[in-house]
C-alpha cells in the first residue's frame, strides 16, 4: 500500500517466488503512477493492478537481462534476473521497452481479493 508514496521512476524488485525454476513468467509492470515492479508473474501484482493500475507489462528477456556469467541456474533467480534487471532499469542502462516483449495486462495472474 506504500507504492503510491514513492516518486515516478521508482523501481521495485519483488521476489516472492515459490515457483522458481518453473514455467512462470518473469515480468516488469509499469504502474499508472509511472513506477516499475520487477516480479514473477504469480499473483503478486493483484493489489497493485486493482488499486493503483498497471499500464503496461513486459516479459523479461533473460537472454539479454541476466547477470553475465550466471549460467542457467535458477537457484539465484532473484539475483541473476530480477535484481539485475531492476538495477539496469533504475540506473537507466536500459529503457523499459528493452526489458522484453510486451504482454497483455489482462494476462497476468491475479489472486482472489
Amino acid at each position: 500500500q506504500t507504492v503510491a508514496y514513492w516518486p515516478e521512476g521508482t523501481v521495485f524488485v519483488s521476489v516472492v517466488d515459490p515457483g522458481v525454476g518453473s514455467e512462470r513468467r518473469s515480468i516488469v509492470a509499469k504502474t499508472a503512477l509511472n513506477q516499475y515492479i520487477v516480479t514473477p508473474d504469480n499473483g503478486t501484482l493483484t493489489h497493485i493492478k486493482g488499486c493503483i493500475g498497471i499500464e503496461e507489462v513486459r516479459r523479461i528477456d533473460e537472454t539479454v537481462n541476466r547477470l553475465p556469467h550466471s549460467g542457467e541456474s535458477y537457484t539465484f533467480h532473484g539475483r541473476d534476473v530480477y535484481a539485475y534487471t531492476g538495477a539496469r532499469l533504475a540506473s537507466n542502462l536500459i529503457p523499459f521497452e528493452q526489458v522484453g516483449p510486451e504482454v497483455p495486462v489482462d494476462s497476468i495472474i491475479e489472486l482472489p481479493m
